[in-house]
């Protein structure tokens, strides 16, 4: 599957997995981009976790399932699930 246009991509870091380690607390506009984007690519896109979580830095997908299920409150599919139609970005 090609990646959306718009999508960012970034080096390949350990920064938001490390933060996640340490069960930062995150605020203001940092905290809003990392919960909303990859509940963006749910909704707009076909990509899997696994799909998501890679430009995020994350290497385990089930990894990014606890860290996702901890920002969100329920799990990637579980959240996907509530929308049936994709809608453009």
């Amino acid at each position: 599957m090609t990646k959306p246009s718009g999508i960012p991509t970034y080096p390949q870091t350990d920064y938001l997995p490390q933060l996640a380690d340490k069960q930062a607390v995150f605020a203001g506009p940092f905290e809003t981009a990392i919960r909303q984007l990859p509940q963006r690519l749910l909704v707009h896109t076909e990509m899997n976790a696994s799909e998501i979580a890679a430009p995020l830095s994350f290497r385990d997908p089930v990894y990014f399932n606890r860290f996702f299920r901890r920002l969100a409150g329920q799990s990637p599919a579980e959240f996907r699930r509530q929308f049936p139609e994709k809608y453009p970005f």
